[in-house]
Formats: C-alpha cells, structure tokens, sequence
C-alpha cells in the first residue's frame, strides 16, 4: 500500500474524487485537498503530505496545467525524487510539451474513466520506480501561492495602502475564483470588502461593481424600506340606482312644423276672397227674396222674413270677416 498525494485543479475535483476511488480500490491511501481554502497554515499542510507521499499523482487538465499552486506542489514534488504519474484527465492537453518535472514517469491516459482506463492505472501503479530517501538538507519550501484565495484576504486587510498596480493584481485575481462555482461564493465577500478600502481607485471600484453586478451579487447592501402602515384605498361611492321605469315621469315635447314664410299671406287672402263672396252674395240672396215677397200679399209675411234673415246673415258674415282681420293681423 502506498501512500499517494493528488495535486489537481478544483474545476475537475469531481473526475479527481472518481480517480482517488480507483487508487484507494487498488489499496492505496489516498490524500487530496478537499477544501482549497488557502493561508499559510493549510499550505503548510499541504507540503508536509507531499513530503510524506510515496507516489504524487497529477492530475493531467488545462486548468491544473495553468494554475501556479499546481506548479508549485508539482516541482516541489520533484525536488523532494518524488515518483510523479501524471494521470490525463480530459482533452486539450498536448503531453509533448509537458514540463521536466511531469514527464519522468509515462503518463496514464484515464479519460476514458472504463474497465480499460482503470487497468491502464493499476499497471502503471504496479511499475513504478522504488522510492527515493528524500534529499538531505531539503529543499527550501515553495511561499504560499499568492492566487490562494485565502491569503488574497490578508492583502486585502492588510492596514497600509495598496498601489493601483496591487489593486488591479487582486482584482485580476478574484475574477479567477469568481469563475470558479466552489470559489465564487468567496470571491465576491472579498470583493465587496476590496470596494470599501477608502485608498480604493476610482477605475478598480468601477470594474470590481461590473462584476458584482455580472454575478447578481450588489456591490453594496440594499437599504432597507421602513414599514409603513397600509393606507386605506378611497373607493368612490357608486351613483343611486335609477327610479324604477314605471315611477320616472316623461316629458314628450311636440315639435309642430312651423309655417314656411309666406304661408300666412296665402292664406289670408283665401279667407277674405271667401268671406268677401259670403258677405255679398247670401245675404244680398236673402234680401232680394224678401223683397220679391213682399210685394206679393200672400208671400208678405214670407219675404219679411227672408229679408230680415238676409239683413241678420250680412251682419254675421261681417262681425266675421272683422274678427278674421283682427286674427290676422289686419286693421281698418
């Protein structure tokens, strides 16, 4: 049983955890950095288990490949005659410009995560090297990594002014962890306390608040709202119901048709032609008949009477030719 330290990038802990499963299968104890969470105490424990490993295993990414920790765990692995296996984990990785320290064993290509891949690490575990004692005096320790995001803290605490320059470093930094899910969360807390540092630059404040903001986290806490009872809606009092149909009174105004101009003229003269022909001829017929019979002695009584009827037939037909006058207007 071997004692084997994993060096690999968080962004592919999960093949990592499938990989440490394998190497414990075959009966290995293993140890990898579960937490990553940085400062000088937990790097200090990470190169006493490289110091006490009997294998290193790195794990073979793009990301692993970029990152200053890895690099710095894997060249002190070296430096201590470590036996290194580096393990190939996904693609865009070119094994032909691997660095010195990651090609002294042949690497296990493990991305097929298969019967055939976990054979190919067995064997490769069964052909390494002897360890090496290590070297005596040892070599001097790596610094913390300053991309830790713990010690990222400390700068960022610290009570003496930070240039433009160590501003926009940290900040270069953070944008990594920010991208990072297991180390986002941490990332924007650091943030924030950054963009309250009154040195702060104006620029470095502006670009730390896009940030925030591409990330949905506020660069500064909302405000709270102060209660306020709720007030009462005035509601508008509806307009009586109407009267019922049979109670409501209706007006109906008739409009008469008013006479054209010149109607009234027409007219008159009718009624006095009229009136004229009735004042002159009935009466004068009642009169000449009661003449006629008065010089009769038998019809005596007969014409008095027709010629009073006659004389009594003209006054009417006068008092109403005067009367028609006076209505229409017409005076003598």
């Amino acid at each position: 049983m071997a004692r084997v330290f994993v060096s690999y990038s968080s962004k592919s802990r999960d093949q990592v955890r499938a990989l440490s499963q394998d190497l414990e299968t075959a009966g290995n104890q293993v140890w990898f950095d579960h937490k990553l969470t940085g400062g000088q105490a937990w790097w200090d424990q990470i190169l006493e288990q490289i110091r006490q490993c009997e294998l290193f295993v790195f794990a073979l990414t793009p990301d692993a490949m970029d990152s200053h920790p890895c690099k710095l765990e894997y060249t002190y692995a070296h430096e201590l005659n470590k036996n290194i296996l580096p393990v190939l984990l996904t693609e865009g990785v070119s094994v032909n410009l691997l660095p010195p320290a990651l090609t002294t064993i042949q690497f296990v290509d493990y991305r097929g995560d298969d019967k055939q891949s976990a054979f190919q690490l067995m064997n490769a575990l069964n052909k390494l090297p002897p360890t090496q004692p290590l070297p005596d005096p040892l070599p001097p320790p790596p610094p913390v990594p300053i991309s830790y995001i713990g010690n990222l803290k400390d700068q960022i605490d610290t009570a003496g002014t930070l240039s433009f320059e160590e501003q926009a470093s940290l900040v270069f930094k953070l944008k990594e962890y920010l991208r990072d899910e297991d180390t986002a969360a941490d990332a924007i807390t650091l943030m924030r306390q950054l963009r309250k540092r009154d040195d702060l630059f104006a620029r470095i404040g502006e670009e730390i608040d896009e940030l925030l903001e591409n990330a949905g986290a506020p660069s500064r806490p909302p405000r709270s709202i102060p209660h306020s009872p709720p007030q009462q809606v005035a509601t508008s009092t509806p307009p009586p119901n109407p009267a019922p149909a049979q109670q409501q009174r209706h007006t109906v105004q008739v409009h008469k048709p008013e006479p054209k101009p010149g109607d009234d003229e027409a007219w008159s003269t009718v009624i006095m032609i009229a009136l004229a022909v009735g004042t002159f001829i009935i009466p004068l017929i009642g009169i000449v008949a009661g003449v006629i019979g008065m010089r009769t002695p038998a019809k005596r009584n007969q014409g008095i009477g027709l010629l009073i009827f006659g004389i009594i037939m003209a006054l009417v037909y006068v008092c109403s030719v005067v009367s028609e006058m006076s209505y229409y207007g017409y005076y003598f």
